[in-house]
């Protein structure tokens, strides 16, 4: 179990790490491919280099994009909160069986139905 929690706190540490990386990836991404077209534009040869990063950059962002998810946490184990962890089951607790049951003798009876009205015709 300790080694489980080593494990879930590093893909913590991970999934933090991507989630400030994936945003700032893609912006430098945009810059440099912003600059890129202004060198190819203006006949400079650089202009491919920035190109070149800009697509490494949006690999590179899109793959830490698709890995993001974070198993552990998936699976319900997550470092130093161990109290978190909650069993799901079927049965309702006590308390909201009984709110249940004071719900339904409160509840307002259904008032009678109405005789259609009678409409003449003139």
């Amino acid at each position: 179990m300790k080694d489980e929690n080593k494990l879930a706190e590093k893909a913590e540490l991970s999934q933090a790490l991507k989630a400030l990386f994936i945003p700032v990836a893609l912006f430098i991404a945009t810059v440099t491919f912003a600059a890129g077209i202004f060198l190819i534009y203006n006949e400079e040869v650089a202009g491919w280099g920035f190109l070149a990063t800009t697509a490494v950059l949006a690999v590179w962002g899109f793959i830490a994009l698709l890995q993001y998810q974070n198993s552990y946490r998936a699976r319900g184990i997550m470092p130093d909160r161990e109290d978190i962890m909650v069993e799901f089951t079927d049965e309702l607790p006590l308390s909201a069986a009984k709110n249940v049951e004071n719900v339904e003798e409160a509840a307002v009876p259904a008032e009678p139905e109405q005789e259609p009205r009678k409409q003449t015709v003139l």
